[in-house]
């Protein structure tokens, strides 16, 4: 199977960080995503998940996370059920391979990014 162009990936993400953005509640959510490509590229994919996960008010995070990188991304880079949930995908990380894993902690990185930069738009 061909990947899809750059430049689909780069739309799908724009509009799947928009929404997330967009739907964050709470003045921490917001704030720890700021941080959040930094946090992603210093802990790595599982440990961020799970310190988001553990935290009621950044679950939303983590969640979003899980759906895109298991559910919505055009270039899937975890094999998991559908149902994008912070659980799964610890589960999917934690089953993946290296190449597989780092993959998806790049893409972890594009997308944190990418709703970073919407979040700093949006206010």
């Amino acid at each position: 199977m061909k990947p899809p162009p750059h430049e689909d990936v780069v739309k799908a993400r724009a509009r799947f960080a928009l929404q997330a953005v967009r739907s964050l509640r709470g003045d921490k959510a917001k704030q720890q995503l700021k941080g959040l490509p930094v946090m992603l590229r210093t802990l790595g994919l599982l440990q961020s998940t799970a310190l988001l996960k553990s935290d009621s008010e950044l679950r939303p995070l983590a969640d979003h996370l899980a759906t895109w990188l298991l559910d919505e991304c055009p270039m899937p880079t975890l094999l998991s059920e559908q149902g994008g949930s912070a659980s799964r995908l610890l589960e999917a990380a934690s089953d993946a391979d290296p190449a597989s894993l780092r993959a998806a902690e790049h893409e972890a990185v594009e997308i944190t990014v990418t709703m970073k930069l919407f979040g700093d738009a949006l206010g």
